[in-house]
């Protein structure tokens, strides 16, 4: 009879290894851009305190510097780019900007709230390069709205992950992020089922931090008995789902129960 927590164990020893051996031989494999501070909501946790008219853009030149500089320095192995905000889709050179690393080699992908995004924008971003979407989604339609602080949010991003999905080359996928709160706690079915009836491939759900915006709602943070709630619906959706991908996305030890 295998011995589970045995196996987890070494699976835990050999990632320390390759943790090991990273800090010695440190291996670029993610390049985050947060291109703007800017965002069209005003989510509750937001850990920036984004606002659309108050926020910084990064330049369009730094950010061609920086991938020639990269590309001169990895010339096989790119590591993929990671563009986040703020909403990366305020930043007014974004396909520019990755159209230009796409002719460089590179890969990228983004995290959006996708209200920005219809059917011409989808075609877009994908002309550009666009391999990978990630999509927040916090709650069904009420919960979303009111963690999000905008009116029609979740019928807005509703829209955007259908038109990702219609116009995705067959290389590109949409992912979809969660975090978890007081008050979506108790809709983490019900959002699994939304997620999955709408073809998505992999779900994320992580907590929030307390920073920037969330320290004003920490009342909002899940407490022991809610992330115990949480870790047991990850376990059996993790080894049980057939549709979708169930993870949790923090990278906190989770003892040997969870790992």
């Amino acid at each position: 009879m295998i011995d589970r927590y045995k196996v987890i164990q070494n699976v835990l020893k050999e990632n320390a290894q390759l943790r090991y051996n990273l800090q010695k031989h440190p291996d670029l494999r993610f390049l985050f851009f947060e291109v703007t501070t800017r965002c069209n909501l005003a989510c509750l946790h937001c850990d920036s305190s984004c606002t659309k008219n108050n926020g910084l853009d990064m330049p369009s030149a730094y950010v061609k510097r920086t991938i020639e500089s990269v590309k001169k320095h990895c010339q096989s192995d790119l590591p993929m780019l990671c563009i986040t905000g703020g909403e990366p889709l305020l930043y007014n050179e974004l396909t520019e900007v990755m159209t230009y690393a796409s002719k460089f080699g590179f890969t990228w992908g983004m995290t959006t709230n996708a209200t920005l995004i219809n059917e011409q924008k989808a075609k877009e971003l994908y002309d550009a390069g666009l391999v990978s979407t990630t999509v927040s989604i916090d709650g069904l339609a009420n919960n979303h709205d009111w963690f999000r602080n905008t009116p029609l949010a979740f019928k807005r991003m509703e829209k955007g992950i259908k038109a990702l999905i219609k116009f995705a080359p067959a290389y590109a996928r949409v992912d979809v992020l969660t975090v978890v709160n007081k008050k979506n706690i108790s809709e983490l079915e019900d959002i699994y089922q939304f997620v999955s009836d709408m073809g998505i491939q992999s779900w994320r759900i992580v907590n929030m931090e307390p920073i920037g915006r969330a320290l004003q709602n920490q009342e909002l943070m899940v407490d022991d008995n809610d992330y115990k709630i949480l870790f047991e619906f990850i376990k059996e959706k993790h080894f049980n789902s057939q549709s979708i991908e169930v993870d949790y996305g923090c990278s906190h030890y989770l003892t040997l129960q969870y790992e």
